[in-house]
């Protein structure tokens, strides 16, 4: 039987109370609105009355939770808040008739996001505009002032790069009053008068995203992104800046650590390898690019001695994959387009498979049941394995037959996307007994049989999410089979995809997670790679 769903603290009850009072109120100022008389009145207005009550219950709202709400609770706050203003802006629109006129929506809506300001508050440390609703998104660009303390800000696109100026202004004053600021996103919409406020008003500043912002090129990094000396995370990806920026970057900002990728970052270092020779030691952490040389990788290997996550994608004319071998510090390895074995994987993995933790494999051929042996015996300390986009193929012989180490011991997260024999997914499943998420594509073949053998030989006693995009066998047995069996089990996701289980299956199978008290989500998540 799954683990038993506990009492929830008071604390986020509480929460849960708070939220729902608030929408409850909103609800009932939304039915006292009215519909603008002709096209000329502007359609947000509503009556005078029903604008005064939303004024006073956003200030005593918007006060009571800045005095009663600890910090530490207002990011729980905020997502039980916006989960509940996100579903009132649904039954807006289901209520909506037809034929009825935007300006009755908009005028209802306006409510709606209007409550959201009750949580600008000075308590806020952190934010993501982009799991908000689009339509609440507006309030927070412009109320950022009044939540100083932020230090953690994901703004994602706020123009998508198309009304960049208009926003420049506001964005540039709201950053003044972010002296504890230490992360900060801002994709497509970044400019130099931005990193000039970046610069004079946020001395904490270590990691900044500006991905996609065509405004950033080689004269902010001159004049405005060196002198954030603090910064250790810089994504500058499909942004104005080229090869002289990231040289610049990297010379005058020895502390990076994460460079984010650049498809010419090998070129870069070749470059101060012959014109800057005496400097060395640098701390970069992460490298990816998709056109390195075996040149560029013995220079990574020497100048820079902290490298331990890499992102490779393998052309046999430029790159000899055995040069990785001379990265001391190695613990994440992503590849793609290669050969396991012609491309020498094995061999690379062979020797510094005791120390990688993460092993990502993209459109890799040559893997069979010899390979995935490979694996689970050169990577002993493998904690997360990605097959992506992998077809698998049926092994002419087996090389081992006999382990010196129990394969896969401490495999935590697995993913495995692309085709392969149901027999390789069965030896995975049977010897993964650590595992606590497993992650299986549209293409990989599951049955009920397969999932008996497996439970025979493997309790999944650590299993937390188990999410099987497709299958054309798994039946309401396997469902049951999980629930049953899987002590930690909490997240079960796109059982609507299994296409033997009819939907009054699975409404049977919540009333019986609901009757056994048992903690498990069975809700669908589509933020899946196929």
């Amino acid at each position: 039987m799954g683990k038993l769903r506990q009492p929830k603290k008071l604390e986020f009850l509480s929460i849960e109370k708070s939220a729902e009072w608030l929408c409850n109120i909103g609800e009932n100022l939304i039915k006292q609105c009215m519909v603008p008389k002709n096209d000329e009145e502007d359609p947000r207005n509503v009556n005078k009355s029903t604008t005064e009550k939303l004024e006073v219950v956003v200030v005593v709202a918007h006060d009571l939770f800045e005095k009663f709400v600890p910090f530490y609770l207002y990011k729980p706050l905020t997502d039980e808040l916006m989960k509940r203003i996100t579903e009132l802006i649904e039954k807006c629109k289901a209520t909506i008739e037809f034929k009825a006129s935007m300006s009755k929506f908009l005028t209802q809506v306006n409510v709606v996001v209007r409550l959201a300001e009750c949580l600008t508050s000075v308590k806020m440390r952190s934010i993501d505009l982009e799991e908000l609703p689009k339509m609440v998104r507006t309030t927070f660009y412009t109320k950022l002032p009044q939540m100083p303390n932020l230090q953690w800000i994901k703004l994602g696109s706020v123009t998508g790069g198309w009304k960049t100026k208009e926003m420049e202004g506001s964005l540039a004053n709201s950053l003044k009053c972010m002296k504890h600021l230490t992360h900060l996103n801002l994709n497509y919409d970044c400019t130099d008068a931005i990193l000039e406020t970046l610069v004079k008003h946020c001395p904490k500043l270590i990691s900044l995203d500006i991905a996609n912002s065509k405004c950033v090129t080689n004269e902010s990094v001159y004049n405005f992104i060196i002198e954030l000396k603090g910064l250790r995370v810089i994504q500058l990806y499909r942004s104005s800046v080229t090869m002289e920026g990231y040289i610049n970057l990297l010379l005058h900002l020895p502390e990076l650590l994460d460079i984010g990728r650049y498809d010419d970052l090998g070129k870069c270092l070749e470059y101060i390898d012959e014109y800057h020779p005496t400097y060395s030691n640098f701390k970069l952490e992460y490298f990816s690019s998709n056109h390195a040389t075996t040149k560029q990788i013995q220079i990574l290997c020497e100048k820079f001695p902290n490298i331990n996550s890499i992102s490779l994608f393998h052309n046999i004319l430029f790159l000899d994959l055995m040069a990785v071998i001379g990265i001391n510090k190695l613990k994440i390895l992503k590849l793609r387009s290669c050969d396991f074995f012609s491309d020498q994987i094995k061999d690379v993995l062979q020797v510094k498979g005791c120390n990688i933790t993460e092993l990502c494999l993209e459109h890799v051929d040559q893997l069979d049941m010899n390979a995935l042996i490979y694996i689970s015996q050169f990577c002993t300390e493998l904690q997360t394995l990605f097959i992506i986009n992998c077809n698998l193929i049926q092994s002419t012989s087996i090389h081992y037959r006999y382990f010196q180490l129990p394969p896969f011991t401490n495999l935590k997260n697995l993913t495995l996307i692309g085709t392969c024999n149901i027999q390789h997914l069965e030896w995975i499943l049977v010897n993964v007994h650590n595992v606590s998420m497993i992650h299986l594509g549209s293409s990989i073949p599951t049955n009920d049989e397969l999932f008996e053998k497996v439970f025979l030989r493997n309790e999944f006693l650590h299993l937390e999410e188990l999410r099987i995009l497709h299958s054309d066998d798994l039946t309401v047995k396997t469902l049951y089979a999980l629930l049953n069996n899987c002590p930690n089990l909490s997240r079960l996701y796109e059982i609507e995809s299994w296409i033997k289980i009819f939907p009054f299956q699975i409404d049977e199978a919540k009333l019986y997670i609901k009757r056994h008290n048992i903690d498990i989500d069975l809700t669908s998540y589509r933020k899946f790679v196929t």
